[in-house]
């Protein structure tokens, strides 16, 4: 059995976990939040496959802080990771704080560590990619920057000018339901 400490999984979501959501947006899986929080799902999943002490689940309710994290990682029964999955067209200060305070909530209250990331899957920013990641990481407050991490994935940088198309659904359809 292969044990996954909170390091480990930190470095997988860091590294490998933005590489396979980069594969899979350009596999053209990826079209909407619902799909990209599956996608990401199913890669931690895969991960965690042999690791009896973690688990993974949507949307669970943490009684601690009365959030719904969009994921999380349990380990022997409490939550160890949470992260917060947002699609949009740019990246906006707004939502982003909001999310922070929220993945906040679960460190300050919660009786083990938490730590927090928000992904976010840009679809018409124009700036490059790491760029866009220290704009987030710049709008965390000083007690949030050792436990909260943002991976900003922006979709037109992994595109050349001739494949990145804005995904339509009518025309994209196998079946005609219009």
């Amino acid at each position: 059995m292969v044990k996954k400490g909170r390091l480990g999984v930190r470095r997988f979501i860091k590294k490998e976990l933005r590489a396979k959501i980069v594969r899979d947006l350009r596999r053209k899986r990826i079209h909407n939040e619902a799909e990209l929080q599956s996608c990401v799902s199913k890669h931690l999943h895969r991960y965690l496959a042999k690791d009896k002490e973690w688990c993974v689940a949507s949307q669970r309710f943490v009684r601690d802080t009365r959030t719904h994290p969009d994921l999380g990682l349990y380990r022997r029964k409490r939550i160890r990771v949470a992260i917060e999955v947002k699609e949009t067209k740019r990246l906006g200060q707004k939502w982003f704080k909001k999310d922070a305070v929220r993945l906040h909530a679960l460190w300050r209250k919660s009786s083990y560590p938490v730590i927090g990331f928000i992904i976010c899957l840009l679809r018409e920013e124009k700036e490059n990619e790491k760029d866009l990641e220290k704009k987030a990481k710049s709008w965390r407050t000083s007690s949030q920057r050792g436990h909260i991490f943002p991976i900003v994935i922006n979709a037109p940088c992994h595109f050349t000018e001739t494949g990145w198309v804005k995904f339509d659904w009518h025309e994209n359809a196998k079946t005609d339901l219009r």
